[in-house]
């Protein structure tokens, strides 16, 4: 049956079809801003302000390398869901909604968020690969996003209505490139996880057929795609999953922001110190506090290393300031042992840990202590108390470890 407009002699916009597509509500992106929205305002709760320090951003499951090393792949997807502040998520929120509205119809629901998702988990891992920094923020996605976009633009922009072609395609290539240039001119940007994003943005575009434009999919190619969506919502529940289970887990006093200055002034270092532990007076420099019944936390900046990776004078060191501690703290500790786990390496950073064994009137105490050579220094934590407390500890050491940040 002709339509209205065709019996009037007028013929049907070739583009209608296309522009119904675009009018359709962009669920994914909607859930995707309900979802990094809920998760901001629950660090908000937590925090008690807007914008977040280090140690809270790595408890909600920021990228992280050390914590990555040790086996928490998750965070490369979950780090895309957490921002750092109002600004930051404000900022990321408007992006990934433009772009959203312009990309969602056309691609359809399940291959929006499998580009969404391929571009987060790249960006994240060239952060990784490239920066030790903690990092945090759904751009890297977002400029995944624009790759596909612009890939698409320029695939079929004979296809597209020129009003919507301006927008995509070579419309979006000043988008990325002013943005990667703002990256690289101003501090705290991670543009090696816009760029890793970029890039699998392209490669996503590349491979993925927008459904505007794709012939009529086959059997095969729908399955591809819903186990492709599956997989990819699988990631997404199974990280915020576990990064939810861990905080749940977590000491949130833990997560007040609290700079200290450890023997050298142009050195700082973020720790997670919780507020209900009290300070001591320090012995050998760096700051003591208790932190339960016979159990004290030291932190120490120590003589710097002699460059590169740990050596054998180093590990002399460390080994002497972990006896110190013993000794010091704990008066009449007999039969003390220490046993040196093999040096690791984080990037540049290289890592290692004693743990120490004593008695203190016949009482069996175990002393931990973590060292790191960063940036020409050598820092290095110790926890020590009774051996029955130090195992309900094990995940406040944990937390603490992970949420060390060095700022030079």
């Amino acid at each position: 049956m002709p339509t209205v407009i065709e019996s009037r002699g007028i013929p049907e916009d070739p583009h209608s079809a296309f522009i119904q597509r675009l009018l359709r509500p962009p669920l994914i992106t909607y859930s995707l801003l309900v979802t990094i929205t809920t998760i901001y305002l629950v660090m908000v709760l937590v925090s008690g302000g807007i914008n977040f320090s280090v140690p809270l951003l790595v408890a909600f499951g920021a990228k992280s390398n050390p914590d990555i090393i040790r086996g928490e792949w998750w965070r490369l997807e979950t780090a895309t869901f957490v921002h750092g502040g109002l600004l930051h998520i404000l900022l990321d929120g408007y992006a990934l909604f433009i772009l959203g509205q312009l990309l969602e119809g056309i691609y359809g629901h399940r291959k929006f968020f499998i580009i969404y998702t391929i571009s987060g988990l790249l960006a994240s891992f060239s952060s990784f690969r490239f920066s030790n920094a903690v990092s945090v923020g759904a751009s890297g996605a977002i400029f995944g996003l624009a790759g596909a976009g612009i890939v698409m633009g320029i695939r079929h922009r004979s296809q597209l209505p020129s009003w919507f072609a301006r927008q995509v395609g070579i419309g979006l290539i000043p988008f990325a490139v002013l943005n990667l240039l703002l990256g690289f001119s101003i501090a705290g940007i991670d543009n090696f996880a816009h760029l890793g994003g970029l890039t699998g943005g392209v490669i996503a575009g590349l491979v993925i057929p927008p459904n505007a434009f794709s012939p009529p999919r086959t059997t095969l190619s729908r399955l591809l795609t819903n186990i492709s969506f599956f997989l990819s919502a699988l990631i997404a529940i199974f990280s915020i999953g576990v990064a939810a289970h861990n905080l749940l887990v977590t000491d949130h006093g833990l997560l007040n922001e609290a700079p200290v200055e450890l023997g050298n002034p142009n050195f700082t270092v973020v720790l997670p110190i919780s507020n209900r532990w009290e300070p001591i007076n320090p012995f050998d420099g760096g700051s003591l506090y208790r932190i339960a019944p016979h159990t004290i936390l030291w932190v120490q900046l120590l003589e710097p290393a002699s460059g590169g990776n740990l050596t054998q004078s180093d590990l002399g060191v460390l080994e002497q300031a972990l006896l110190n501690s013993l000794v010091k703290e704990t008066p009449g500790a007999v039969n003390l042992s220490v046993q040196t786990s093999l040096p690791g390496h984080i990037g540049k950073m290289s890592t290692l840990r004693f743990i120490g064994s004593y008695e203190v009137f016949n009482q069996p105490y175990t002393a931990v202590c973590d060292g790191v050579w960063v940036n020409g220094n050598l820092f290095v934590v110790t926890f020590a108390g009774p051996s029955d407390q130090m195992q309900s500890l094990q995940p406040i050491i944990q937390r603490f470890d992970r949420g060390i940040a060095f700022s030079p």
